[in-house]
């Protein structure tokens, strides 16, 4: 757990001739101070006097600053404003479409978030020099009093050009698709089974099982815990092995003929690098803890890939080579039915739902500043401070119990 730690501190992580990080230092309190990781590229991070993360930069490829006191002088441990500092998208220097506001109702839920000149309007940030270039999105949603999304508005990310919906609900239970004006289909148990788009199967446990647009086809299977072991993805099979120390987090993945294809390298629960293809080559991943912008580089430090997301996970226009691995939002694996697996649940990031059961969330804001209260049938999304950047999914053995549902770097 790389920032507020509660894992012994490391020093270096090596495997036979390959050190995927080293120099890894700590502040007096246990957050991550810095690493160098094995292609030399480095992570610097700095806190205030609240022990709250204020920059987090890896040099020429990414780098960001949080602020938490824009509004109002808030001041109440949500991000208000992450300020670009570095990106691969501008030659390693600060990128200005990337920044982000993010502001929040009453309660603590995401309302509004916008990119590049209308964030640094939103906060009143617009600086010399600054252009007024439009960035990746501008998104603004509404919810009754259930944490239940009723409007949203913007463009995007998952808005794609634009939308202006509103969504309704019988039972607690998205009613119609607004985009397609579909109803909405459930079976007894409250599993979502048609969106209007997919068909949806599932088996005794609530597991989704088989998933069908007509055109792709996925299916799963689970372990005694609950956790998917095998994905067949349009006739594609991939085997997933599990590590039980990083509580059920993917350390490898094989073909269907048994045949590793992919391996994955932690720091506590954090994936840091890959290692995938036919010379076993090793890509380092660099994913802030906020904005869940990620990078992945080469041996040589260049960037090969780039993901940046709207608040929901939903891929914006930044995006390049995405998919040279399917960890894009927080550490969840996405499929091709555009959900992202979260171990033994699933997240629906262009309706914002979390599956098994399809139960659904509030908002979660940037920083994934969101604790879970997980029931066998209800999931209930409490706001909190960021006190620990981890992830620790659900697994089916868990009932009623409060678990972190993010990850940092």
């Amino acid at each position: 757990m790389p920032y507020i730690s509660v894992i012994p501190t490391v020093a270096a992580i090596n495997k036979e001739a390959a050190t995927y990080a080293q120099n890894l230092t700590y502040r007096a309190f246990g957050a991550l101070k810095g690493l160098t990781y094995g292609n030399n590229n480095t992570l610097a991070l700095s806190y205030n006097n609240r022990l709250q993360l204020t920059n987090w930069t890896v040099p020429n490829v990414l780098g960001w600053e949080y602020s938490y006191n824009d509004y109002y002088n808030a001041d109440d441990g949500r991000v208000l404003f992450a300020k670009n500092t570095a990106s691969s998208t501008a030659a390693g220097l600060r990128d200005d479409k990337l920044d982000r506001s993010y502001d929040y109702d009453q309660v603590g839920r995401l309302n509004v978030s916008h990119t590049g000149y209308e964030a640094r309007l939103h906060m009143n940030r617009q600086g010399a020099g600054d252009s007024t270039n439009y960035g990746a999105y501008s998104q603004a949603y509404n919810y009754d009093q259930w944490g239940n999304m009723t409007s949203r508005v913007g463009w995007g990310g998952w808005d794609g050009a634009g939308v202006n919906y509103t969504l309704a609900y019988s039972n607690n239970r998205q009613s119609i698709n607004p985009i397609n004006n579909a109803a909405m289909q459930y079976d007894a148990s409250g599993n979502q089974t048609n969106n209007g788009y997919w068909s949806f199967q599932y088996d005794a446990t609530g597991q989704m099982t088989a998933a069908t647009d007509g055109g792709n086809v996925l299916s799963h299977n689970y372990d005694g815990d609950g956790l998917r072991f095998k994905k067949v993805e349009n006739g594609t099979t991939t085997y997933y092995l599990r590590s039980s120390p990083l509580g059920g987090q993917v350390v490898a993945e094989f073909n269907g003929s048994g045949t590793w294809t992919r391996g994955y390298v932690y720091l506590g629960s954090q994936m840091i690098a890959i290692q995938q293809g036919t010379n076993n080559t090793v890509s380092w991943v660099h994913q802030d803890p906020v904005t869940k912008s990620q990078r992945t580089t080469a041996s040589n430090g260049t960037v090969t890939s780039t993901i940046d997301l709207d608040p929901w996970g939903g891929e914006t226009s930044v995006s390049a080579n995405q998919s040279f691995q399917p960890h894009c939002f927080t550490s969840y694996e996405r499929d091709v039915n555009n959900h992202d697996q979260a171990q033994a649940r699933s997240y629906q990031r262009q309706s914002s739902s979390v599956g098994k059961n399809q139960c659904r969330p509030e908002a979660r804001p940037p920083s994934c500043l969101t604790s879970v209260v997980i029931c066998n049938k209800k999931c209930v999304f409490l706001q909190r401070r960021v006190l620990r950047l981890s992830t620790l999914a659900a697994s089916s053995s868990i009932n009623s119990e409060v678990f972190e549902l993010s990850d940092g770097m």
